[in-house]
């Protein structure tokens, strides 16, 4: 008698008792059942991946709370759906927060100052002997793409971060970095929309007081998501959560200077 066609177990059923999988018949080859395996996988991924948008969106810290629970079924899996949510971020071809033309740099504080981005460029043309218009359209092509890459970077200091803020919660780290990849989920989406709302009705700002007023825009979503996140997960009182969601967004915006300086170094010397 034929056993288990993963793992060898004689024992006969449905799905083996012993690793799960599904006993194989021949006609599971058939085009019929090839189409119907297919067409309920993307049934089944469309299903969870609305319903994880529609609550982290607007039932803010709901997933974290149930997946901590041990409720998984319904939802994706945390980090699958901010896999996801990158990816449509990646494929989207328009400008974001952390994708800044070289002039921003070569211009603004603290990337003259604390970055010292004009001596590195000037180092960059002597060593490529390319010419400054050269290595600025290079660097504002390659920085686009390569800002969406490091971003799940942010995931790890976020839980670092809440497990110090919160650490009386007495959360262990998976749950502080259950809640920060369902918060990086959450800031993809929205410069999603955002750059869905700016394609489909252009704006036009100067970059400095452009980048003041998104920046500002998206801090006050960011603490209202926050807030409400925060107090279903972390905390009983909302001064609490109010408080705590204004100090992870000042974080976020000290992070997004850093992680632009990095994104900076990381571009800069793959010019050649």
């Amino acid at each position: 008698m034929p056993g288990c066609q993963n793992c060898g177990d004689l024992r006969q059923d449905k799905f083996c008792p012993n690793c799960g999988e599904k006993q194989f018949h021949a006609n599971a080859l058939s085009i019929k059942h090839l189409g119907a395996e297919i067409f309920e996988s993307f049934s089944h991924f469309d299903g969870k991946f609305f319903r994880s948008i529609y609550t982290l969106l607007l039932r803010p810290g709901e997933l974290t709370e149930q997946f901590c629970k041990g409720i998984t079924v319904r939802f994706m899996k945390p980090f699958a759906f901010f896999l996801v949510a990158n990816l449509v971020f990646f494929l989207i071809p328009v400008q974001n927060p952390f994708s800044l033309p070289l002039y921003n740099y070569l211009t603004y504080e603290p990337f003259t100052t604390w970055g010292k981005t004009r001596n590195a460029v000037r180092t960059r043309l002597v060593e490529t002997k390319l010419t400054e218009k050269e290595i600025t359209r290079t660097f504002d092509e390659r920085i686009r793409s390569t800002s969406k890459v490091f971003i799940a970077l942010f995931i790890p200091f976020f839980a670092g971060l809440s497990a110090l803020m919160f650490f009386g919660s007495r959360r262990r780290f998976g749950e502080h970095l259950v809640f920060a990849t369902h918060f990086m989920t959450f800031l993809v989406c929205v410069l999603v929309i955002q750059a869905i709302i700016f394609a489909l009705i252009p704006v036009n700002f100067d970059a400095d007081s452009g980048d003041t007023i998104l920046t500002l825009l998206l801090s006050l979503i960011l603490c209202s998501w926050l807030s409400i996140a925060l107090r279903r997960f972390y905390v009983k009182r909302w001064w609490q959560a109010i408080l705590s969601s204004f100090v992870i967004v000042v974080m976020l915006i000290i992070g997004e200077q850093a992680y632009r300086i990095f994104l900076f170094y990381q571009v800069l010397h793959g010019i050649h």
